[in-house]
């Protein structure tokens, strides 16, 4: 189950439990057509009964178009934030390009952002939203089987999961045979939740990407409209593979937030580490230009200096010292220049206190 959520979320894109940072990187929506296909076949019908598409049509495509090519460069971001920057940037479009306060005008304005949101969200994931209302293609049964409806449900979402895969990416049968499992333990769970009317999980759901959660939902509303399970047997089977479901999704959150303190420390020592090489190199610079040190045996003194990021000495002043000593320190560290520094380490030595204890 582990892997299921691993490697679903590397195909979709569209886990909510995001790294707290990405690599940059090409969307997995790099190959959608835009230009011919930014929108779902279904959401084109949604706009193009108003009279104001008929006479903005190239304007309306141009711009899905557009959003949906911009998605392409956000491989970089979580889906949370893609889906953020989406809402926004269509609705500030539509409500600069479309004026109009009719009733008709407006409604035309709010599904062009909609439109708009899903283009960009597109190019994004490789996704074709907005999908279509659900439908219930789970084969009818005289009697309520779990498994003969989840079978049917997650033959179709694996299908669904995997046609979404870039073309350069091909799996094996047997690997294909695992998601559908995957995608069956999942279902089972929404089937034992609402047949035995229970309000939806809200924490499985939450570590679950968008299929998966599309699974658990359609279940759960097919195992509500049925009578409650009544066979010991057959309840402990389902109520084994829900606890499973459970158990993965946990893991795998927990794996995250380890694996994420783990990168956070080693990237902390690392820059501590850098912190202190260029403490001690831009040290020695200014004690290299000061003459006759012995002069000053015994003494101490504290240099606040003011370094430029690639690393040049900007200012410096004293802070308390021996006025001698200072005085010999504030004069060597002109011109003094050190390697430059990342963003991390100069956040820290934007300004550094040097102390000199003869």
């Amino acid at each position: 189950m582990k892997r299921f959520l691993v490697f679903i979320a590397a195909t979709t894109s569209l886990m909510l439990l995001t790294p707290a940072c990405w690599a940059k990187a090409d969307s997995l929506g790099i190959n959608k057509d835009c230009e011919s296909h930014p929108v779902s076949d279904y959401g084109m019908t949604s706009i193009t009964a108003f009279s104001q598409y008929q006479a903005e049509s190239k304007k309306i495509t141009d711009a899905m178009a557009s959003f949906c090519n911009k998605g392409k460069s956000m491989g970089d971001m979580g889906f949370g934030a893609a889906s953020d920057q989406s809402e926004t940037e269509s609705r500030q479009w539509s409500n600069a390009n479309l004026p109009g306060q009719s009733d008709e005008q407006k409604a035309f304005r709010d599904t062009t952002a909609h439109l708009l949101y899903y283009a960009m969200l597109n190019g994004f994931s490789g996704f074709d939203y907005p999908k279509a209302p659900e439908q219930n293609n789970a084969p009818p049964v005289t009697g309520f089987s779990p498994y003969e409806t989840c079978n049917a449900i997650s033959s179709d979402a694996a299908e669904y999961s995997t046609s979404q895969l870039p073309p350069n990416v091909k799996i094996s049968l047997s690997e294909w045979k695992q998601i559908k499992s995957e995608f069956e333990m999942v279902c089972l769970a929404g089937v034992m939740n609402g047949n035995g009317q229970k309000p939806v999980d809200k924490k499985l759901m939450a570590g679950l990407n968008d299929i998966a959660r599309d699974v658990y939902l359609q279940s759960y509303k097919i195992g509500s409209t049925h009578p409650k399970l009544s066979s010991p047997e057959q309840n402990d089977a389902v109520r084994e593979k829900k606890n499973a479901t459970e158990r993965a999704v946990k893991e795998k959150r927990n794996a995250a937030i380890i694996q994420q303190n783990r990168k956070d420390r080693e990237k902390q020592m690392v820059m501590n580490h850098q912190v202190q090489q260029s403490v001690a190199s831009l040290r020695n610079a200014v004690m290299q230009r000061m003459n006759h040190t012995t002069d000053f045996s015994g003494k101490k003194c504290s240099v606040k200096v003011w370094l430029s990021q690639k690393g040049e000495v900007l200012s410096a002043e004293d802070e308390s010292g021996d006025a001698g000593l200072c005085s010999a320190a504030l004069q060597a560290t002109k011109g003094v220049k050190i390697n430059s520094m990342s963003d991390d380490v100069y956040n820290v030595l934007r300004n550094v206190t040097l102390n000199f204890d003869l």
